[in-house]
């Protein structure tokens, strides 16, 4: 029997922090846990322990990218890591790591190296990249120390190539740790994002010059009516690891974000407030709704909100990822699509075959524009934003087969086809 991706809710954006909307990292077999270890042959690609030699990227040469996907059968789940210069190509497996169990992909732009991290105990181990586009494995750092049981998607921040933040969302805290030498640094409080009765998570991070910027996101599992008003920015200081905290009454729990050429930041409310308000009425959770902040500023713009719902006739509206330098892609309601009953629940609004794409500029005052290129389907859409292209995926009925969509103001294009379920992509060079 085929073993489906985790229950939980598929991730709505390229998530950088969220327990609940990404499963905890499976076993990641093939990977070093400790020490410089290479590779296997049984893992699909084979190395040595070799540090591989820096090279000067060739501008005219083809981006390098990682794409991280799971597959499912009856003796469990196993992940791959492909490297790939094309997103439009067939990918070659003959170039993966597989990864018993699956595992979890942390990488940044310009960093020059990539982290895995395992399943089975809180351990990530550094990659690099060799002149060949071979994946090396390099040295190993776990978290148990530091208290952290599991690993989740998204939970590493990357500062630049010898300074990170894994964001552990169990206990509230902040580890820091060198990417490069693979040691840990510090750890700081995030206590102070908590809210009483609610399970605290973060939404999409900025890193800027004087730091990282994240808003606060807080839900309750099971009652998923239940959504907290006001919102929070959170802001580290790399220098010294300070954390400094801002409330606002606007807003609610935010998720999905997109940030402009021009530096300026929008944060978005999350699904669980949209599936509040439309499935249990206008008393529970807050408009739909967005809010800024500006570049060289550290707080929640005062003078800008947005009321999505206003851009779009007034219809449940769900940010899922950037589409542009201030466009944002939204999944909206189609409430004449099918009828559904109040209360509803949050099974209920995900699965309903319902809801369709919008293109929205936020710098703009102009209604959002509806594409009926695809089909009206469930909310689930993982958004990821690579290089200035946005893609969302399409999965096939039994989780066997996932195709890239690439979405465009200008048309959808179905792009690479991978194995099983896609999780991550990354461009590492």
């Amino acid at each position: 029997m085929l073993q489906p991706p985790p229950i939980e809710p598929r991730p709505q954006i390229q998530p950088i922090l969220s327990a609940l909307l990404r499963a905890p990292a499976r076993a990641a077999g093939c990977i070093a846990l400790a020490g410089a270890l290479a590779v296997t042959s049984g893992c699909g690609t084979e190395t040595d322990a070799t540090t591989p030699t820096p090279t000067v990227p060739d501008p005219a040469e083809a981006p390098l990218y990682l794409i991280q996907t799971r597959t499912f059968s009856d003796e469990g789940t196993t992940g791959y890591l492909i490297p790939t210069r094309s997103l439009e190509e067939e990918l070659d497996y003959s170039r993966a790591i597989e990864q018993p169990g699956g595992g979890v992909l942390y990488a940044a732009p310009g960093v020059g190296t990539f982290l895995i991290g395992s399943g089975e105990a809180p351990t990530i181990t550094r990659y690099d990249i060799d002149a060949g586009d071979r994946l090396i494995a390099g040295e190993s750092l776990s978290f148990a120390n530091e208290g952290v049981i599991y690993l989740y998607a998204g939970s590493v921040l990357f500062v630049n190539a010898t300074k990170a933040y894994y964001i552990d969302l169990d206990q509230l805290q902040a580890i820091s740790f060198d990417p490069t030498a693979m040691e840990i640094t510090g750890r700081v409080s995030l206590a102070g994002a908590e809210r009483e009765g609610f399970f605290t998570s973060f939404a999409t991070a900025v890193v800027r010059e004087d730091g990282i910027y994240f808003a606060g996101e807080w839900y309750t599992d099971p009652d998923w009516d239940r959504v907290p008003s006001g919102s929070m920015l959170i802001h580290i200081d790399p220098e010294t690891d300070e954390v400094t905290m801002t409330s606002d009454e606007r807003c609610t729990s935010m998720l999905a974000s997109l940030t402009t050429d021009a530096g300026d930041t929008y944060w978005f409310s999350d699904m669980f407030n949209t599936f509040a308000r439309r499935g249990f009425g206008p008393d529970n959770g807050v408009p739909d709704c967005a809010l800024r902040l500006r570049a060289g500023e550290t707080t929640f713009d005062p003078d800008w909100q947005l009321d999505t719902g206003a851009r779009i006739g007034g219809a449940p509206a769900v940010a899922v990822l950037q589409g542009g330098d201030s466009q944002m892609w939204l999944r909206v309601f189609d409430e004449s699509a099918v009828e559904l009953p109040v209360p509803a629940d949050y099974q209920t609004l995900d699965t309903a075959p319902a809801w369709q794409w919008y293109l929205l500029d936020v710098e703009s005052d102009a209604p959002a524009v509806k594409n009926e290129e695809r089909p009206l389907s469930s909310v689930g859409a993982l958004g990821m934003y690579v290089d200035g292209r946005a893609f969302t995926t399409v999965e096939n009925a039994d989780y066997s087969e996932t195709t890239l969509l690439e979405l465009t103001e200008s048309g959808f294009a179905e792009r690479a086809t991978v194995r099983g379920v896609l999780d991550e992509i990354a461009r590492v060079r």
